[in-house]
């Protein structure tokens, strides 16, 4: 039995206390897809920019993701920022996208269900 993950694939920026982070990949299509390939193929279905860094999700074709439904669409891709503090409690976050990208914009683009 496979897993079907439909959810975001996005990059984010995150600062603590400790360091900060620009640009890693997020979203939870992303992290799901990461953890469920340790028990099951995983068929990741997401939509991302044109000026999405597609190499950075290198990680998870290795550990067997199939993204054959993960669709490149002609608008950027989303990207959020968090600020938090030492309790880590998160006191900013903002996200930034096209209405596309961060809503999936269903009217516009249908990604394709492996």
């Amino acid at each position: 039995m496979s897993v079907l993950v439909v959810g975001s694939v996005a990059l984010d920026s995150v600062e603590t206390p400790f360091g900060k982070a620009d640009n890693v990949v997020g979203g939870s299509g992303t992290f799901f897809s990461a953890a469920a390939s340790l028990l099951a193929p995983v068929q990741l279905v997401g939509v991302v920019g044109d000026d999405y860094p597609l190499e950075q999700l290198e990680p998870l074709r290795q550990r067997g993701v199939d993204m054959a439904g993960l669709e490149q669409v002609a608008r950027r891709f989303r990207r959020s920022s968090a600020r938090h503090h030492s309790s880590f409690s998160r006191t900013s976050i903002r996200a930034s996208s096209s209405t596309s990208c961060n809503r999936w914009n269903v009217q516009s683009s249908s990604p394709a269900i492996p």
